[in-house]
């Protein structure tokens, strides 16, 4: 598995990161990772999906991931059933989430899907940054 030399987003050197997660959906040769940056408080896959392997995935595997991981119950194909069908991770998550947030703070959200996290926090009086 690569190890990155730097963050992306702050370009601090890799003794401020830490492995978060050696499990990547999808990765069958365990190649990815998800990162933490002590520095900058950002997680992120590393190495990126190629443009060929991200087209792959959302051309032939997303409908079978979502199916997979939500089931017909799990709304994903229409918005509102969606956010309705995940209210119980949105609880979840809040818990982690809560402590947190802070007044005056961006949430970049990228790949928010339906919005169902996006919604709550919002009402929370949270800004966003947001790229589908």
């Amino acid at each position: 598995m690569p190890i990155p030399n730097y963050c992306p987003l702050c370009k601090s050197d890799s003794n401020k990161l830490s492995v978060v997660t050696k499990h990547v959906f999808g990765d069958t040769e365990n190649k990815r990772a998800f990162y933490y940056c002590s520095e900058c408080d950002i997680r992120y896959q590393y190495p990126l999906l190629s443009p060929y392997e991200e087209a792959k995935f959302y051309n032939a595997e997303f409908e079978t991931f979502m199916s997979s991981r939500s089931g017909e119950s799990g709304g994903w194909k229409d918005t509102e059933s969606h956010i309705k069908a995940n209210q119980s991770t949105v609880l979840r998550r809040m818990q982690y989430l809560l402590p947190e947030l802070k007044k005056g703070i961006d949430i970049l959200e990228i790949g928010c899907s339906s919005g169902f996290m996006l919604y709550p926090l919002r009402e929370l009086g949270q800004d966003f940054l947001v790229n589908t």
